[in-house]
């Protein structure tokens, strides 16, 4: 089983390793949900993220009470409305968001305060952007109080970013605040044009793309030397 073999590459001692989480991304039925994780429960899971559909606050908050394990949720919480109604219903017990999701850096920071105030920890969500993101929810997460688990990114799936100094470098699993003027970190114009030029070649990241990005993607992997003619 897919779970099982996770288990496997983390490691059992959960005291030194890295716990697992799960996303089931609104797919699970509410007897389903029940089921799928009280059989997960033996890896000693961190929380399930989303394991209903978003609208369902009852449900997660059925599933709380009868499980007594961590629900996390992600699409429920899209807005500060969804996530006054997640305390209320003590339907979560960590909510992932970002500024993105949320709308902006301010209603990022006052949605981890409300979410404080409730007791509830806060995970950064990550939608896979770059350096100038990272650094502006850097600044949001130290400036509260609840941002206590790991939280999401993408930067260490890419080879470079548009930043001055291409990627941050984490130690210990942290990224140190930025210093600099603003969020602290400055655009690289050499990087910039490099990779303006890549997008207009090659279009939008295919997991991300649409339309005639992602015919750009088909067509480049039936191309002689592409992915497709391997």
């Amino acid at each position: 089983m897919v779970h099982l073999k996770a288990r496997s590459i983390v490691g059992v001692n959960v005291l030194s390793k890295p716990k697992l989480r799960v996303d089931a991304n609104e797919a699970w039925s509410d007897g389903s949900a029940i089921e799928l994780m009280w059989r997960m429960a033996q890896f000693d899971i961190e929380f399930f993220e989303q394991p209903l559909l978003f609208y369902n606050h009852d449900g997660a908050a059925h599933l709380r009470r009868t499980l007594g394990l961590p629900v996390a949720a992600n699409q429920s919480a899209w807005d500060e409305s969804d996530i006054l109604e997640l305390s209320k219903k003590e339907a979560a017990d960590v909510v992932l968001t970002d500024q993105h999701q949320l709308g902006s850096l301010s209603r990022f920071r006052r949605a981890a305060w409300t979410l404080s105030t409730a007791g509830i920890p806060i995970v950064k969500h990550s939608f896979g952007y770059l350096g100038i993101s990272t650094a502006a929810a850097v600044h949001v997460m130290a400036s509260c109080p609840n941002f206590t688990k790991a939280n999401q990114t993408h930067l260490t799936l890419l080879r470079d970013d548009v930043v001055d100094g291409g990627l941050p470098t984490f130690r210990d699993g942290c990224l140190d605040l930025p210093e600099g003027p603003g969020i602290g970190v400055k655009l690289d114009p050499q990087r910039m044009a490099k990779y303006a030029r890549y997008y207009d070649e090659q279009g939008e990241f295919p997991a991300y793309g649409a339309g005639n990005d992602l015919v750009k993607a088909r067509e480049r992997s039936k191309a002689p030397g592409g992915e497709g003619s391997r």
